[in-house]
């Protein structure tokens, strides 16, 4: 399902909750008005605010230090409501029996609340930056047109930048579960609002009651001197024959493979299969 109608403003410019902002139409999605502002999802809110020409764009000249810093002005002045207005068509909501809705959401920096047509859809973390999320919306979704709200907050501890500047600021950033760099190094410019925002996709999904989720294939390779390969560490582990890894020839390849299953209904039993083939080059 096509999500690609958002707009967004700062939490503390806005008089409505999280229920009233997905259950009306009071974001303008057609004629943005202040504080709101027509925004894309992936974006984080420093990139919005540039696009919208609040700041200046900050990778040009010294532009950087005309805006304010979270850890100067504080974490609410990249604290948004991100908010989408999407249509289902009937015929695609009809939900058959065992179906689910899924809203996915790859990336939100840092914590999160979440609405749907009124209602808070529970979250079972709501803070990181780097974890998945499959939130099952089978009973907040509806035909026709639907409203969401994603109120995103910055990072608990955002850090603070010494006047003399220095490599990673004052570091408390290394608390948060979050890219380390945001608060500047030897070859970045610390980042104002500490890549706050919705930095992944945002979709929904239709599936069954079962749902694979989070599949990974980890290889390693093995020669006849008892040489191995790590794929994943890109590295040779000498296992009594000549470590160089020029000579290394490999005979055989194993395979792992992991994967999450998700049961959103009364099943009981669920078969796997996977197949594995080889082919010549």
């Amino acid at each position: 399902v096509k999500m690609a109608q958002w707009v967004a403003a700062r939490l503390d410019l806005v008089d409505h909750s999280g229920q009233d902002l997905s259950s009306t139409t009071t974001p303008p999605f057609d004629d943005c008005q202040h504080p709101w502002m027509p925004t894309s999802v992936p974006s984080t809110v420093l990139a919005m605010l540039v696009e919208n020409g609040i700041y200046p764009d900050p990778y040009v000249g010294l532009n950087s230090k005309e805006i304010p810093d979270i850890g100067d002005c504080g974490a609410s002045n990249y604290t948004y409501w991100f908010c989408c207005r999407f249509v289902i068509p009937e015929n695609e909501w009809m939900v058959p029996q065992g179906k689910r809705w899924w809203l996915f959401m790859d990336g939100v920096n840092y914590s999160l609340q979440c609405f749907m047509n009124g209602s808070e859809i529970p979250l079972e973390v709501d803070r990181g930056m780097f974890l998945r999320r499959a939130l099952d919306v089978t009973d907040f979704i509806k035909a026709d047109t639907n409203y969401l709200a994603i109120l995103v907050k910055p990072p608990d501890h955002f850090g603070k930048i010494p006047p003399s500047g220095g490599q990673g600021g004052d570091h408390s950033l290394a608390m948060d579960v979050t890219a380390q760099f945001f608060e500047g190094w030897d070859w970045i410019i610390p980042i104002a609002d500490r890549g706050t925002g919705i930095w992944g996709d945002v979709y929904l999904r239709r599936t069954g009651q079962l749902r694979l989720q989070d599949p990974y294939v980890i290889t390693s390779f093995k020669d006849d001197k008892g040489d191995s390969w790590d794929a994943e560490e890109d590295s040779l582990h000498d296992g009594g024959g000549d470590d160089d890894d020029a000579d290394f020839a490999p005979e055989w390849a194993s395979l792992e493979v992991g994967m999450r299953l998700v049961n959103a209904g009364p099943a009981t039993r669920a078969r796997v299969v996977a197949t594995i083939t080889h082919e010549e080059e």
